[in-house]
């Protein structure tokens, strides 16, 4: 068994209030704020398995934003 955390990341506060809207975060807002417990779940409750947000970043889809999966997730954080 393993824990998925979900939805990786910003997912809820995007303009307009739409979960599938897009959003504009500052990377210390992101890392601060909405990273900081997916980080927390990583690390201390080791879930395996993310499940990314539907929603954009600064017009890039989370699902497919190589910053957020491939440098944070996989590189940083080992997952």
């Amino acid at each position: 068994m393993a824990s998925t955390l979900k939805h990786f990341v910003a997912h809820g506060e995007p303009e307009g209030g739409m979960n599938a809207g897009p959003g504009n975060f500052s990377e210390r807002d992101l890392r601060e704020i909405h990273m900081y417990p997916f980080k927390i779940g990583i690390r201390e409750g080791r879930a395996r398995a993310v499940m990314p947000a539907y929603n954009e970043i600064d017009g890039i889809p989370v699902h497919s934003d190589p910053w957020l999966l491939q440098e944070v997730l996989r590189d940083e954080w080992g997952i």
